[in-house]
Protein backbone atom coordinates (compact mmCIF):
# COMPACT_ATOMS: atom_id res chain seq x y z
CA UNK A 1 0.00 0.00 0.00
CA UNK A 2 1.15 3.55 -0.67
CA UNK A 3 0.33 6.17 1.94
CA UNK A 4 0.32 9.90 1.21
CA UNK A 5 0.28 12.63 3.83
CA UNK A 6 0.02 16.40 3.90
CA UNK A 7 2.58 17.80 6.34
CA UNK A 8 1.42 21.33 7.18
CA UNK A 9 3.13 24.09 9.14
CA UNK A 10 1.65 27.52 9.81
CA UNK A 11 4.29 30.15 10.48
CA UNK A 12 3.55 33.33 12.34
CA UNK A 13 2.28 35.99 9.94
CA UNK A 14 2.31 33.60 6.97
CA UNK A 15 -0.08 31.24 5.28
CA UNK A 16 0.02 27.56 6.10
CA UNK A 17 2.63 25.70 4.06
CA UNK A 18 1.98 22.10 3.11
CA UNK A 19 4.23 19.41 1.69
CA UNK A 20 3.43 15.92 0.46
CA UNK A 21 5.07 12.93 2.13
CA UNK A 22 4.76 9.32 0.99
CA UNK A 23 5.27 5.99 2.69
CA UNK A 24 4.65 2.37 1.81
CA UNK A 25 3.49 -0.54 3.92
CA UNK A 26 2.98 -4.26 3.56
CA UNK A 27 -0.03 -5.75 5.30
CA UNK A 28 -1.16 -9.35 5.54
CA UNK A 29 -4.02 -11.20 7.11
CA UNK A 30 -5.35 -14.70 7.46
CA UNK A 31 -8.97 -15.68 7.09
CA UNK A 32 -11.63 -13.89 5.15
CA UNK A 33 -11.67 -10.14 4.53
CA UNK A 34 -14.91 -9.87 6.52
CA UNK A 35 -13.04 -10.86 9.69
CA UNK A 36 -9.31 -10.73 8.97
CA UNK A 37 -6.68 -11.69 11.52
CA UNK A 38 -3.92 -9.18 10.77
CA UNK A 39 -0.35 -10.45 10.93
CA UNK A 40 2.45 -8.79 12.86
CA UNK A 41 5.52 -7.39 11.10
CA UNK A 42 7.50 -10.52 12.06
CA UNK A 43 4.79 -12.79 10.67
CA UNK A 44 4.69 -10.78 7.45
CA UNK A 45 8.47 -11.22 7.08
CA UNK A 46 7.99 -15.01 7.38
CA UNK A 47 5.29 -14.99 4.71
CA UNK A 48 7.44 -12.92 2.37
CA UNK A 49 10.34 -15.33 2.87
CA UNK A 50 8.22 -18.39 1.99
CA UNK A 51 9.09 -20.28 -1.17
CA UNK A 52 6.13 -20.82 -3.52
CA UNK A 53 5.53 -24.37 -4.65
CA UNK A 54 3.02 -23.78 -7.42
CA UNK A 55 0.04 -21.84 -8.72
CA UNK A 56 -3.69 -22.29 -8.42
CA UNK A 57 -5.82 -22.90 -11.45
CA UNK A 58 -7.55 -19.93 -13.12
CA UNK A 59 -10.99 -20.67 -11.63
CA UNK A 60 -9.65 -21.01 -8.11
CA UNK A 61 -7.58 -17.83 -8.46
CA UNK A 62 -10.69 -15.95 -9.60
CA UNK A 63 -12.73 -17.28 -6.65
CA UNK A 64 -10.09 -16.25 -4.09
CA UNK A 65 -9.68 -12.82 -5.67
CA UNK A 66 -13.45 -12.22 -5.91
CA UNK A 67 -13.89 -13.19 -2.25
CA UNK A 68 -11.12 -10.81 -1.25
CA UNK A 69 -12.48 -7.94 -3.35
CA UNK A 70 -15.99 -8.50 -1.92
CA UNK A 71 -14.52 -7.65 1.49
CA UNK A 72 -12.57 -4.63 0.25
CA UNK A 73 -14.54 -2.16 2.41
CA UNK A 74 -13.33 -3.86 5.57
CA UNK A 75 -9.77 -3.93 4.28
CA UNK A 76 -10.01 -0.23 3.34
CA UNK A 77 -11.00 0.59 6.95
CA UNK A 78 -7.88 -1.19 8.20
CA UNK A 79 -5.66 0.73 5.79
CA UNK A 80 -7.28 4.02 6.82
CA UNK A 81 -6.59 3.15 10.47
CA UNK A 82 -2.96 2.41 9.67
CA UNK A 83 -2.71 5.70 7.75
CA UNK A 84 -4.02 7.59 10.79
CA UNK A 85 -1.51 5.84 13.07
CA UNK A 86 1.33 6.57 10.66
CA UNK A 87 0.23 10.22 10.35
CA UNK A 88 0.43 10.54 14.14
CA UNK A 89 3.90 8.99 14.22
CA UNK A 90 5.07 11.22 11.36
CA UNK A 91 3.74 14.35 13.14
CA UNK A 92 5.55 13.29 16.31
CA UNK A 93 8.83 12.86 14.37
CA UNK A 94 8.48 16.23 12.62
CA UNK A 95 7.65 18.02 15.85
CA UNK A 96 10.54 16.43 17.73
CA UNK A 97 12.94 17.75 15.07
CA UNK A 98 11.23 21.16 15.18
CA UNK A 99 11.60 21.32 18.97
CA UNK A 100 15.29 20.44 18.78
CA UNK A 101 15.85 23.19 16.23
CA UNK A 102 13.91 25.67 18.40
CA UNK A 103 11.15 26.08 15.82
CA UNK A 104 8.04 27.62 17.36
CA UNK A 105 5.32 26.20 15.15
CA UNK A 106 4.18 22.60 15.17
CA UNK A 107 3.52 20.39 12.15
CA UNK A 108 0.21 18.68 11.54
CA UNK A 109 0.01 15.58 9.37
CA UNK A 110 -3.14 14.52 7.54
CA UNK A 111 -3.44 11.26 5.58
CA UNK A 112 -4.86 11.20 2.05
CA UNK A 113 -7.65 8.63 1.87
CA UNK A 114 -8.35 6.16 0.48
CA UNK A 115 -4.95 4.52 0.66
CA UNK A 116 -3.54 3.37 -2.69
CA UNK A 117 -3.40 -0.42 -2.94
CA UNK A 118 -0.48 -1.14 -5.25
CA UNK A 119 -0.75 -4.91 -5.25
CA UNK A 120 -2.59 -7.81 -3.72
CA UNK A 121 -1.27 -11.31 -3.35
CA UNK A 122 -3.26 -14.29 -2.19
CA UNK A 123 -1.12 -17.04 -0.74
CA UNK A 124 -2.63 -20.41 0.00
CA UNK A 125 -0.73 -22.77 2.30
CA UNK A 126 -0.27 -26.31 1.07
Amino acid sequence: ARYRFDVSIRRRGQEERSQLAEDVGVHAFTGLPASPAWLSADQIEEVLAATPTGNLGPEQRTQFLDRTLDGADNLTRHLAGFAAERAGALAKQHNRVREESSATRRATVTPHLPVDVLGMYILVPT
